[in-house]
């Protein structure tokens, strides 16, 4: 469910001087914006309010080598005029989610998917969920052009025209094709390949509204709504280091859960922002109704009909009883209503093309609830 698209300048008006701009050694231009001006307040339902949040100074992204953002400002990247939106590419995010999600949620995972997606995720549903969390691996998985691979956790709640989605995580995001069913295209979304922190969000899947979609939902900053308090991380930024197949292991935590404001997001100890309840319809109110945690692959070859040698996770497949050689999420917990954080219970694994991607689940008391996936994708098993 993981397209990507492109915006203008993250949605930040452009006729909005920044206190400060940064640029990064990656190429990335990292704007420092008043937090009473950034892009979330450009939404109908938000009123502008203090939203400065608590810093750290641990380096996890590239352009903090480069420079940091003063207090009272928050990190955006500026997107390029070549990254403009172009595309209903939301219009495919969402049929295809929902339809994979109805199927999730009333059947705990289908035994097929919908052929432009491939997954390998745990999830659990039929409880109250409050929010979730993981240790996320990071890897930089080798991705055809045109494809995307990526990590994350989705918050779900409610069903049909009553959906609502939270996503975050780590992807690596090609350009795309053009298919003349579902959406309309642009170059690319970051120009490179690079694994990057992202965040999407929507209240409505499957909307028909004339608006482009901008008002139902978008990636990192492209639309108001999301409403960040942190001068630290940047949604949309590259990450600085990536785990090394010879080396130590990198990871970052990453919970989302129901706070006093919204729908927080947190990573590192950072809180970076949240989503307003207003945005929402059921998880504006209620918590979420189905929680998962995995990898996902858009296959573009042959719309979907022939398996792809883009990697899920770092391109290995998981073996049984420990973390070694794939890529994998450690902690793996939701939340209760008090805030208290619990094992899963009853988790289902969900992975219909095991010989292109698979996944396993465990549990030991040093990592806790854990998930080991991935894969090659196309290979002798998987043609």
């Amino acid at each position: 469910m993981n397209v990507c698209s492109g915006s203008r300048l993250s949605h930040f008006d452009q006729s909005t001087t920044p206190v400060k701009s940064i640029k990064s050694r990656d190429g990335d231009v990292i704007d420092c914006v008043d937090s009473s001006n950034q892009p979330a307040f450009d939404h109908a339902l938000l009123d502008k309010r203090s939203s400065q949040g608590n810093a750290k100074n641990s380096a996890i992204q590239s352009w903090q080598l480069d420079g940091s953002c003063p207090d009272g400002t928050v990190a955006v990247r500026r997107t390029s005029e070549e990254e403009k939106f172009k595309a209903y590419s939301l219009n495919y995010h969402g049929r295809n989610f929902q339809a994979t999600l109805d199927a999730e949620i009333n059947n705990i995972f289908s035994t097929t998917t919908s052929g432009f997606e491939q997954y390998a995720t745990v999830s659990v549903a039929g409880e109250e969920y409050y929010g979730a969390m993981a240790f996320i691996n990071i890897w930089s998985p080798e991705v055809r052009p045109n494809e995307v691979s990526s990590s994350q956790i989705w918050i779900v709640g409610g069903s049909g025209s009553d959906q609502n989605v939270i996503v975050a995580g780590w992807h690596v995001c090609f350009s795309f094709f053009k298919n003349k069913e579902i959406y309309y295209v642009y170059p690319e979304l970051y120009g490179d390949n690079r694994t990057r922190f992202y965040t999407f969000w929507t209240f409505i899947i499957g909307s028909t509204r004339s608006d482009n979609f901008k008002s139902t939902g978008c990636y990192n900053l492209q639309c108001p709504g999301f409403v960040q308090t942190s001068k630290e991380i940047a949604l949309g930024a590259p990450f600085l280091v990536v785990s090394d197949k010879d080396g130590l292991p990198t990871e970052f935590s990453l919970i989302i859960f129901k706070g006093h404001h919204g729908w927080e997001l947190e990573m590192n100890g950072i809180t970076i922002g949240y989503w307003p309840f207003s945005l929402f319809t059921s998880l504006n109110k209620n918590p979420a109704s189905f929680v998962a945690w995995g990898g996902m692959v858009f296959n573009s070859q042959i719309d979907g009909k022939q398996s792809t040698t883009t990697q899920m996770g770092n391109g290995h497949f998981p073996k049984e009883g420990h973390l070694k050689g794939a890529a994998y999420m450690r902690a793996v917990q939701v939340f209760n209503e008090s805030g208290y954080s619990r094992h899963l219970d009853s988790p289902k694994l969900f992975a219909p093309q095991p010989n292109c991607y698979s996944i396993k689940f465990g549990y030991n008391p040093d990592l806790g609830d854990y998930i080991s996936y991935g894969g090659p994708g196309r290979n002798p098993k998987c043609p």
